[in-house]
């Protein structure tokens, strides 16, 4: 569930406010995720996704080293998975290497 919700509100907030460069409009959720959640649960995964976003930013403000901020971002943030596996078939999930999955 966060890793749904992650994903689409990530890339709703990056690349919706320019519908012109990219043909896309925000995504609402409710409407992406709403047969197969209740709304209740979707607004706390948005704000789980907004606190593991704004770790993440801080964790790359520092030395990074990969094993170990993952490792605590998915201590920190239960639910979160690196990898989850419903992008590694897209090629978009990464390795932690530069490359993809």
């Amino acid at each position: 569930m966060l890793n749904a919700v992650f994903a689409l509100h990530y890339f709703s907030r990056r690349f919706s406010g320019n519908i012109a460069e990219y043909g896309l409009g925000p995504i609402g959720l409710s409407e992406a995720l709403g047969d197969l959640f209740p709304p209740k649960q979707i607004d706390k995964a948005v704000a789980q996704s907004d606190a593991l976003t704004e770790e993440g930013i801080r964790l790359g403000q520092g030395p990074w080293n990969w094993d170990s901020d993952m490792d605590h971002l998915r201590q920190a943030h239960p639910g979160f998975n690196v990898r989850p596996s419903a992008m590694l078939w897209t090629g978009v999930a990464s390795t932690g290497t530069g490359e993809s999955a």
